[in-house]
């Protein structure tokens, strides 16, 4: 038995690795084949760079490795390479981006290459020799994928600013050309009634599609570069949210929309980003409200924060969409079926909140009926400036420089 033992452990897992590079490809390449992103995809670019990845695998197992170098790649912080150029693992991740792979499936092609690695080669080693080199093995593995993760997380960074670009610049600009042009027509005399209606559903369809465009750059930022960015001026909240109230009832004649203020709404916001929060809840309101049933908007004055009330009655929201209702892409199931847009304004809403320090609570009932309200303490550029004294304090003792 010991002979056999002593035999085994000859092959040690660096070994193993080279002798068997085949044999693990073609168990990558199985893998590889069955994500939904890798269709249609030859063996050349299923395997992409596992072979490199292999072979470094191999060279980082023979190396000296000290407890202090172990610690730090455990942590992913492992010595950059000597050479400049990317490594195997940095190129997989931004292939896997570029070829559609999600990061679920980037991760799982490592996590699958350590099972197979591992199911291969442990009968061909003796148990004492097994614990030590598979450690090695697995922060080797460990360190491959957080390279390819951080390659990969550049590349989405790199998506979004072209995405924020293309938003912001190559759509916004000819569309706001088709709607200042459907303006301009709408203004002159030439028109006969039938062209009059014909622009006007031009300047309207473009209204909206300009609100959309603007809703996903907001949803963009949020999700993908942090909070919405604000400029918090002195303000009366209750002027903007009356006058978003007469523009939805201007826009949708048919529903009646009452505005009441009460107590001190003066404060510190961002006026333009509150106009769109409050927009969105009021339009909220209308389209899964009850038509012949008032929408009420409600602006009350305290003595440390304003709060704004949007009720309209109908069918409530489900106890079971409540937690839903404010993530992007959602619609509320109230068998309304009006939904319309791309279902992301409440999620903005809640973020043009959140940006200001404050919240956004809902109510729904059969019998109260829906009530979204927003609290907004009075002074959110005080807030603002805090947060930023106390980042920049930090960034300063983490000896950065002050953004």
């Amino acid at each position: 038995m010991r002979q056999v033992c002593d035999q085994k452990a000859r092959m040690t897992l660096p070994e193993f690795i080279i002798r068997n590079m085949e044999l693990i490809l073609s168990e990558w390449e199985k893998f590889a084949r069955t994500i939904p992103a890798a269709e249609g995809m030859d063996t050349s670019a299923l395997r992409d760079h596992a072979e490199k990845m292999l072979k470094a695998f191999a060279h980082d197992l023979v190396q000296y490795q000290s407890a202090e170098q172990q610690a730090a790649k455990s942590k992913g912080r492992a010595p950059p390479p000597l050479c400049k150029d990317d490594t195997a693992a940095t190129s997989h991740g931004t292939d896997r981006f570029v070829e559609g792979f999600d990061l679920k499936a980037l991760v799982s092609e490592y996590r699958a290459l350590r099972a197979t690695v591992t199911r291969l080669w442990t009968p061909e080693v003796c148990s004492e020799d097994r614990e030590t080199q598979l450690s090695r093995f697995n922060e080797a593995i460990d360190q491959a994928l957080h390279e390819s993760v951080l390659r990969y997380s550049d590349e989405v960074s790199r998506a979004r600013e072209l995405f924020l670009g293309v938003i912001g610049h190559d759509l916004r600009t000819p569309l706001g050309a088709i709607l200042l042009s459907a303006q301009y027509l709408l203004q002159s005399d030439g028109l006969s009634g039938e062209h009059i209606k014909a622009t006007a559903m031009i300047h309207r369809s473009g209204t909206r599609i300009q609100k959309m465009l603007s809703d996903l750059l907001d949803v963009t930022r949020t999700r993908l570069g942090g909070g919405l960015p604000i400029a918090p001026k002195a303000m009366d909240v209750s002027r903007t949210a009356k006058h978003v109230a007469e523009e939805a009832h201007a826009f949708h004649p048919t529903h009646t929309v009452v505005f009441t203020a009460t107590g001190d709404c003066r404060g510190t916001w961002d006026e333009i980003r509150v106009y769109q929060l409050l927009s969105n809840l009021v339009e909220n309101a209308i389209r899964h409200g009850a038509t012949e049933k008032p929408v009420k908007v409600e602006a009350v004055g305290k003595a440390d924060e304003v709060q704004i009330a949007v009720h309209n009655d109908g069918v409530p929201i489900l106890q079971s969409e409540m937690r839903r209702i404010f993530e992007p892409m959602k619609q509320a199931e109230d068998g309304s079926n009006r939904a319309e847009g791309l279902g992301l304004g409440l999620y903005i809403a809640r973020a043009i909140a959140t940006a200001h320090h404050g919240a956004i609570d809902v109510e729904s009932t059969k019998e109260r009926g829906t009530t979204f309200t927003v609290r907004l303490p009075h002074h959110a550029r005080a807030v603002v400036a805090e947060r930023r004294r106390v980042e920049s304090g930090r960034r300063l003792s983490d000896g950065q420089l002050p953004a």
